[in-house]
């Protein structure tokens, strides 16, 4: 933004012209619109003597832009503050639900979890470096492995009919091959 210190009235950055008093920011323009300083009497150009006058300006877009740039930061501060209260609440829910359901926070159960899954992955590559990718152990191993991971979505759907017969108290069924012989 380009403040006119003639009208006093505010314009685009990219204004060269005053669109108020008509005088040319940065310098003195000809017709052809060749800047020239704003000391000049004819352009130094193409040599022509109709030239605008130059208006004194303010550029305001450094201070607007660290305006925007501190509102900005305070408004995500605000945001973040906030947010943090409130995922903190619900992170204490569920920590309580998870001391209810396994005994220990789910910080603690997830944790073991993840540390149980990064050893079991290190002594299976290093199993796999020492008797080698293509080895038919390995092989064997990696589709067994495949095909548990294919059935993970068929037993969390068992796991939460199981859990929503128990909730809502109507007689179980024997088991996975009960559901597997529906499905």
């Amino acid at each position: 933004m380009k403040y006119c210190l003639n009208c006093h009235r505010l314009w685009p950055a990219q204004a060269k012209i005053c669109g108020s008093c008509r005088c040319s920011f940065g310098g003195r323009l000809c017709s052809n619109k060749h800047l020239n300083p704003a000391g000049s009497v004819c352009c130094v150009t193409c040599g022509s003597r109709k030239l605008l006058q130059s208006a004194r300006y303010v550029n305001l877009n450094i201070p607007v832009m660290l305006a925007s740039w501190i509102i900005g930061l305070l408004l995500l501060k605000l945001l973040i503050s906030n947010l943090g209260a409130v995922l903190g609440i619900v992170i204490g829910g569920l920590e309580g639900i998870g001391s209810f359901l396994f005994g220990q926070s789910l910080g603690a159960f997830f944790g073991g979890l993840f540390q149980i899954a990064v050893v079991c992955a290190i002594m299976w590559l290093g199993f796999r470096r020492i008797l080698g990718q293509n080895s038919l152990p390995v092989k064997a191993f990696e589709n067994v492995l495949k095909s548990c991971a294919r059935q993970i979505p068929h037993l969390l759907r068992w796991s939460v009919k199981v859990f929503m017969r128990a909730v809502s108290g109507a007689p179980k069924q024997s088991g996975p091959s009960s559901d597997a012989r529906r499905d």
